[in-house]
């Protein structure tokens, strides 16, 4: 039979989220089924460590036009109703007391772009390079 191969990655914002309980199940049941799963998890919480570098990497990502939700109007108003509140360090993370509106999924977001570019960090093979004088 042919095989599959899926990873899934997931980020909690707090260790005492259920989530990682939900993907431990799926994984049990993918043994022996052609899905093989491969599974992550990393806690993202909301503060200005946390969040920081996915903001930092959807604001690139958005500015270089290298994202497109197709104008989905649930995530068009959370990131219309996002403000960011800076640190003394010049971290930034959402604020939902000055926030204009639900700003869950825009924060969501923001999380899967911490993790995403965290996996791609440490899966990335060394890159040798040499320089003559």
């Amino acid at each position: 039979p042919q095989q599959f191969d899926f990873h899934i990655h997931l980020v909690c914002d707090h260790p005492g989220s259920k989530w990682p309980d939900l993907l431990n199940s799926v994984y049990q049941l993918s043994i022996g089924s052609p899905y093989q799963l491969t599974s992550g998890s990393d806690m993202c919480h909301q503060g200005f460590n946390g969040v920081n570098p996915g903001i930092c990497n959807l604001e690139a990502e958005l500015l270089n036009k290298r994202l497109r939700h197709g104008m989905h109007p649930v995530l068009t108003m959370a990131a219309a109703g996002a403000v960011t509140e800076i640190n003394s360090e010049g971290q930034r993370r959402f604020s939902k007391r000055k926030a204009t509106a639900r700003i869950d999924g825009i924060v969501s977001l923001a999380m899967c772009f911490s993790a995403a570019f965290k996996v791609e960090e440490e899966e990335r093979e060394p890159e040798y390079q040499m320089i003559f004088l």
